[in-house]
């Protein structure tokens, strides 16, 4: 079991620890509203880190793992899936530690061609796109596999996409003007972790994850750039005999 004062998420509008071995993944900020639930099968592990923070963290296999955190209500103007309505931006952030080739995707809130944003590696490139239902904003970063990054994004209408990837190293990466994206339909939105929003199954990703967190709001670069390790001294962590955790005899009869 671990707890922390988590100071770095302290004004976060949602957040996900993603350290407890339970179905149900609480969001501890803001109003609460989205609680997680995990569909398919899940581990939760000791993943040893050289860095100021050694965490357990939540695997996804991959293949039919998912983290529903909710959708899109009817007439909803809510920020998460349509950025138009977030009048002071819009940041995401999540630490991962990535292994897999091929595409798969680690949060996402937009349908296809719907506003929103979507956050998927191909092989060892991460990609950051923001819809707003008339431009859409892309950046692409690499990074190093197994091993922890920081991956946070922030969008605002006067500044356009940033996104930081921190490991050993940093990149920042910029599209302030986005290009013109008119959607053809209206589409279903939802926020996952895990699965883009394809109706046939989706693109699903192998990833271990932990502390994913949204702002509505934008956040500045250099406070992006320190998500990696920003609990380091004030992170207070407690490390059981036992762990390692699984949870796939549990969750494999999940829908």
């Amino acid at each position: 079991m671990t707890y922390f004062s988590d100071y770095c998420y302290k004004d976060a509008s949602h957040y996900w620890p993603l350290d407890k071995s339970t179905f149900y993944q609480q969001d501890l900020k803001g109003d609460k509203s989205l609680p997680g639930k995990i569909h398919g099968p899940w581990i939760l592990h000791y993943l040893p880190a050289n860095l100021s923070f050694t965490p357990l963290a939540l695997s996804l296999s991959g293949s039919h793992s998912w983290i529903d955190l909710g959708s899109k209500k009817d007439n909803e103007e809510s920020c998460l899936f349509s950025p138009l309505h977030c009048q002071n931006g819009i940041s995401v952030s999540f630490k991962a530690n990535l292994s897999a080739n091929g595409i798969g995707y680690i949060l996402s809130s937009g349908g296809q061609s719907s506003g929103g944003f979507s956050i998927f590696h191909v092989d060892d490139v991460m990609h950051f796109n923001l819809r707003d239902g008339q431009r859409i904003w892309q950046v692409q970063g690499s990074y190093e596999k197994n091993a922890w990054h920081a991956f946070a994004m922030s969008w605002s209408q006067g500044d356009g996409l940033t996104a930081v990837i921190s490991g050993e190293s940093t990149s920042v990466l910029r599209d302030t003007a986005g290009r013109i994206f008119m959607p053809k339909q209206a589409s279903h939105s939802s926020l996952r972790i895990g699965r883009s929003m394809d109706i046939d199954g989706g693109v699903h990703a192998d990833v271990v994850l932990r502390d994913v967190a949204i702002w509505e709001e934008a956040i500045a670069e250099e406070r992006m750039s320190t998500l990696l390790g920003c609990n380091g001294e004030r992170t207070k962590t407690f490390i059981p005999q036992n762990a390692f955790f699984s949870s796939l005899s549990l969750s494999r009869n999940l829908i």
